[in-house]
């Protein structure tokens, strides 16, 4: 699945430097990695966004993000290739760094679809919600041929087929001012 992080939105919303914040959400050695990074901020929206999208490739409903159940045990800085144990499963995730956001694609194999990033002028999250979704069923059409944007009964979201009735998984997220997806390779 994917997650993705706008810097300067969570630099607004979150002050992950408040007491008690990264006991809540990092394991030991990830806050050791955090207070030993270059750039301690990037690294925790880089955990962050490793632990979301791995969590998103687990759906099940009535299921809660506990973080301290996610653990970011390997990070390449230079390839952004990573991997990350959850309910006794390791997953492998591919982060890539810009300057105004930080992506990760999670995976149960270490190949990864190429994810579509969008600028989102709208701050409603209703307006940024449908210009992504419009961005997918255009994408997904051509890719794929007719068929609908759904949910399954876990709440992940899917490009089902007309014809065929295929359900194609989807990996969506938006903060902040991006937008991305990712379409897999069928």
């Amino acid at each position: 699945m994917i997650d993705l992080v706008d810097l300067a939105q969570a630099r607004r919303d979150s002050n992950w430097q408040r007491r008690g914040f990264l006991d809540k959400v990092f394991l030991p050695d990830e806050q050791q990695r955090i207070r030993t990074a270059s750039d301690p901020d990037r690294m925790v929206w880089t955990l962050w966004s490793m632990k979301e999208s791995v969590y998103k490739q687990h759906p099940a409903a009535g299921r809660a993000f506990v973080p301290l159940h996610i653990h970011c045990f390997e990070l390449d800085r230079d390839s952004g290739l990573g991997r990350v144990s959850y309910q006794q499963s390791c997953l492998y995730t591919q982060t890539q760094h810009t300057h105004p956001y930080i992506l990760t694609l999670a995976s149960t194999v270490p190949v990864f679809d190429r994810a579509r990033v969008l600028g989102l002028s709208e701050s409603s999250y209703a307006s940024q919600h449908a210009a992504l979704r419009q961005a997918i069923r255009s994408e997904a059409a051509l890719r794929y041929g007719d068929g609908a944007f759904v949910k399954d009964t876990d709440g992940a979201p899917y490009w089902q087929q007309t014809t065929t009735g295929l359900n194609i998984p989807l990996g969506i997220s938006h903060h902040g001012h991006y937008g991305a997806f990712v379409l897999p390779t069928v």
